[in-house]
């Protein structure tokens, strides 16, 4: 029996118990005396297609249907929340689908959390591991995963575990810091898969800092499945860092990435502007943006990748992005892409 399997069960179970615990109070105010009927679980539902073309070689289309996220967060009271995160990704590349569903879907967050106070938490089940701008759910203006941080490390990280986190001095600091696990029943075949840890400083309105670090082996867990081609040694440790900006219309970020396996390292930057953020109610939005993306000391040589795009935001949760790629492989030349999705979100 997977690892997994049994925390997804055990965090059901505790859920059930803590939601039966809390019914008494949850959504009781003691001031009026009304039991508050608001719905407890909120989420959304993402789903998007997309489709690429390469410009250089024998297979030059790729299509991505159906892309779908689902995620939601159950409150329990008493500070116990629920959260889930789900994703099926089925994609057309080299001349045929995969339709394989082991590797179509993933859960990529599924946890409950006891929140004791604004300074400390506590995550147990399948955590997510918020290392670069991407996997702690910074902006996005790409199509796809960009290129510095999915080359060196998993993207939608996740593993079995715990983790404690919280903010300090309001909203201005929040932390992270995860035992990551796997391995099967008995429990003594459980293997620790790493420890990783994220500190985020806020020093002014729409700002964020970041820092992070990962150190574990590459035999369990993401790093065993979904580990960059590169990757050879059985242990690593990664340095990130990140910037993240997004107020007035503009969007914008950057990480820094390196890589103890082979001294591989990352840089990335990205900077949009919504030329429409100060017209309208805010359901029309038009980003036209720029992004540059460095790979370095990888085996075949230095990759170096500059997109162009425009992502268009429309009434009724509806996105379009489009962008141009221009990507040189060291000695093994340069690919030209085209990359169009259409995406939608449902919220509950």
């Amino acid at each position: 029996m997977n690892i997994r399997r049994i925390i997804t069960g055990c965090t059901l179970c505790a859920a059930c118990i803590a939601n039966i615990y809390a019914g008494d109070i949850n959504g009781f105010n003691e001031i009026t005396g009304v039991r508050d009927t608001g719905s407890r679980l909120h989420g959304e539902v993402y789903s998007e297609m997309n489709y690429g073309y390469n410009f250089e070689g024998a297979d030059r289309n790729r299509w991505d249907f159906p892309h779908i996220v689902a995620s939601a967060v159950l409150d329990m009271g008493r500070g116990w929340t629920l959260s889930a995160e789900l994703e099926y990704e089925r994609m057309y590349e080299d001349g045929e689908w995969c339709d394989d569903h082991s590797d179509n879907f993933a859960t990529s967050r599924f946890y409950l959390n006891k929140q004791w106070n604004d300074r400390f938490g506590l995550k147990i089940g399948i955590v997510d591991v918020p290392l670069g701008v991407t996997n702690a759910g910074g902006p996005a203006l790409t199509v796809y995963d960009p290129l510095s941080e999915a080359a060196l490390m998993p993207m939608t990280w996740h593993e079995a575990g715990v983790a404690v986190h919280g903010t300090l001095g309001g909203t201005t600091i929040d932390y992270m810091l995860a035992a990551l696990v796997c391995g099967d029943l008995p429990l003594e075949d459980c293997r620790a898969v790493g420890v990783a840890t994220a500190l985020g400083w806020q020093p002014f309105s729409g700002m964020r800092l970041s820092v992070g670090g990962f150190c574990g082996n590459t035999s369990r867990g993401m790093l065993r499945h979904g580990a960059p081609d590169f990757i050879d040694a059985s242990f690593l440790s990664y340095g990130v860092a990140g910037a993240c900006y997004e107020h007035a219309g503009w969007v914008a970020s950057g990480s820094f990435i390196h890589c103890t396996d082979g001294d591989v390292r990352s840089v990335g930057v990205e900077a949009g502007y919504n030329v429409l953020s100060s017209v309208g109610d805010g359901r029309w939005g038009l980003t036209p943006f720029v992004r540059y993306d460095g790979v370095f000391h990888c085996p075949g040589g230095d990759v170096d990748k500059f997109t162009i795009g425009l992502n268009a935001a429309l009434p009724g949760n509806f996105i379009v992005k489009a962008e141009a790629g221009r990507c040189g492989y060291g000695s093994y030349g340069t690919v030209n892409t085209l990359d169009v999705s259409v995406g939608y979100t449902f919220v509950f």
